[in-house]
């Protein structure tokens, strides 16, 4: 861990119970009814082998995909497993709040990224805990929810990283009302 992180998370989609229970069951039913009916038919060990590689394997590469979020000094960084990257500055942060929410109803599911209506974008692997952070894109406010198991440890991380005041303190901006400039 680089001097300057104040905060790491790995979460990987296998921690999510819907991959950890459902994917299996549903792979090893379908895997084992076109097993069973390429074996009726005749198939070379070839084609089985490919059917076990291929049925079996990617659930388990799907199950392993993973998230990592650090919070440094300097900015608040998301990255998954598939080269996609997600990086603000802390000086752009304006708002982080650990909330609950709806993965399904909020924003369809789980992976990342997924729009939502709701939160803008939602990075998360599994869980319904995260933290809505808004921030300055360019002059526009954007938001995100960052999906963690650890959602109070990560809002603490990114107040600090980001100088904001705490919860319910007097200087905090709501987060729909902006700044009086007097």
């Amino acid at each position: 861990m680089p001097d300057d992180t104040i905060y790491e998370e790995t979460q990987r989609l296998h921690h999510n119970a819907i991959v950890r229970y459902v994917v299996p069951m549903t792979t090893v039913f379908y895997v084992g009814i076109t097993l069973a009916v390429m074996l009726a038919k005749g198939a070379s060990g070839q084609d089985i082998a490919i059917l076990l590689a291929i049925g079996l394997g990617v659930p388990l590469a799907i199950a392993w995909l993973a998230m990592h979020t650090t919070v440094t000094v300097n900015g608040l960084h998301i990255r998954t497993l598939l080269a996609f990257k997600k990086s603000v500055s802390t000086s752009a942060i304006t708002h982080a709040e650990a909330i609950r929410y709806s993965p399904l109803a909020d924003c369809g599911g789980w992976g990342g990224p997924r729009r939502s209506r709701k939160f803008g974008v939602v990075y998360n692997m599994a869980g319904d805990r995260g933290v809505l952070v808004r921030y300055d894109d360019n002059g526009r406010e954007r938001s995100m929810v960052i999906g963690s198991r650890r959602s109070e440890e990560l809002e603490r991380a990114l107040r600090l990283a980001a100088d904001l005041p705490e919860p319910g303190s007097e200087h905090e901006t709501p987060p729909n009302e902006v700044a009086d400039e007097s």
